[in-house]
């Protein structure tokens, strides 16, 4: 079972091993920013709010393929002084393969990621908790410890949304974290996303904004308390961005290696 460092990068989840991750995710946006880039605040009493309940299930089918899997529970609301107006279901459904290739050393992997996304819904009732399209992302990382006690990964992603307006959308992602302790690592990540469509509208409801960019960061800490349970805790930040919401976002996540 990998420890230290190696628990927290992406490296491979072992042969016949499993990776079980429960998590909680709220973001709440009062303020947006409009097709140039500024930053507006919605109007008085104004506001969208999202909640998540995720499980994600990684099975090693060998020691450098992995199977991977994850089902969100979505809550989301939109509010206004005279209305409030709420929707939940089963979100995206991602599913899929990675194809991980070490170092001479196994002190760093190279992984091809393909992932299938499927609507667990359909947009019938508001708010809307998506696009309702299914989908396919490609990706590939570099995990590796780039100093003492610590571990970082360089990813990127495309994905593509099968309709005639896409979106296509370039996700690229810096992860990089040290073990302050034996048990207890702490994370920082930035992320970009940018999303091409021929849709250029803006929705108050973020999740369907077609053609935006968005920057993100993320400061997360955890605590291992057994060989088996590490949770942790996060909070992020949409520092910069356009057609998208801007707001604090905040998760809790209990992990669970399984021999």
């Amino acid at each position: 079972m990998l420890q230290g460092p190696a628990a927290f990068a992406d490296y491979p989840v072992g042969k016949g091993r499993v990776n079980l991750i429960l998590s909680y995710n709220n973001l709440s946006t009062r303020k947006f920013f409009d097709r140039e880039g500024k930053l507006n605040s919605y109007g008085p009493g104004e506001k969208f709010i999202s909640h998540s309940y995720n499980i994600n299930f990684l099975y090693g089918i060998s020691r450098n393929v992995d199977f991977f899997i994850s089902a969100p529970w979505v809550n989301q609301t939109l509010k206004a002084p005279q209305f409030s107006d709420q929707n939940q279901g089963v979100g995206d459904i991602t599913a899929g393969f990675s194809y991980h290739v070490p170092s001479a050393e196994y002190k760093s992997y190279f992984s091809v990621k393909a992932h299938a996304i499927i609507p667990g819904y359909k947009n019938i009732e508001t708010p809307f908790l998506g696009y309702s399209l299914a989908g396919a992302q490609l990706g590939i990382n570099y995990s590796f410890a780039p100093f003492k006690s610590g571990y970082c990964i360089v990813e990127a992603f495309y994905v593509r949304y099968f309709d005639v307006d896409g979106p296509n959308q370039f996700r690229g992602s810096f992860i990089i974290g040290k073990m302050l302790d034996q048990y207890t690592p702490l994370t920082f990540s930035y992320t970009h996303t940018s999303s091409w469509s021929g849709d250029i509208t803006f929705n108050p409801n973020t999740v369907l904004n077609k053609d935006f960019y968005s920057g993100n960061i993320g400061l997360s800490i955890g605590r291992r308390i057994s060989r088996v349970i590490t949770p942790s805790v996060t909070a992020n930040y949409t520092v910069y961005g356009r057609n998208m919401g801007q707001g604090i976002g905040l998760s809790a996540m209990l992990a669970f290696r399984l021999p």
